[in-house]
């Protein structure tokens, strides 16, 4: 399966796709902290308060920043030096962060939230698995 994985997709695509994907991301969440989308949009529609958004889309908006920034690391465009142990790593755990928030998604009370946020959060999963199968 790692072949046909490494065949099917290359580091290069991954890599652009996530750092497209985590900058698309950013921007979404910003657009729900200026309350442009609505925030029952997101969090599986269980957010009631302004303040309640304000924190998670907060964390958001770390976390996407942070995994933006490794990826940016991995494509060489930030001249970080990080093992590249700890760099595979980090992919694995984004690769299992975005499977369990793919699970999520799909028992979202928002039927919106659902049908757009699993596959981005399933491919953004597959393509941070791949960049972790590089050696």
């Amino acid at each position: 399966m790692e072949n046909t994985v490494k065949k099917l997709i290359s580091v290069n695509i991954a890599t652009k796709s996530l750092m497209i994907l985590f900058g698309t991301s950013l921007v979404f969440h910003l657009l729900v902290i200026l309350r442009i989308i609505p925030f029952d949009f997101i969090w599986g529609g269980k957010l009631k308060t302004v303040q309640d958004m304000i924190a998670f889309e907060s964390v958001s908006i770390i976390s996407n920043a942070l995994m933006l920034m490794i990826v940016l690391i991995k494509l060489k465009y930030l001249k970080i030096n990080i093992a590249k142990r700890t760099i595979n790593f980090v992919f694995w755990a984004i690769a299992v962060l975005f499977l369990l928030n793919t699970l999520g998604n799909l028992l979202s009370e928002n039927l919106w939230e659902t049908l757009i946020f699993t596959p981005l959060t399933l491919i953004t999963s597959v393509f941070a698995a791949r960049i972790a199968l590089d050696k």
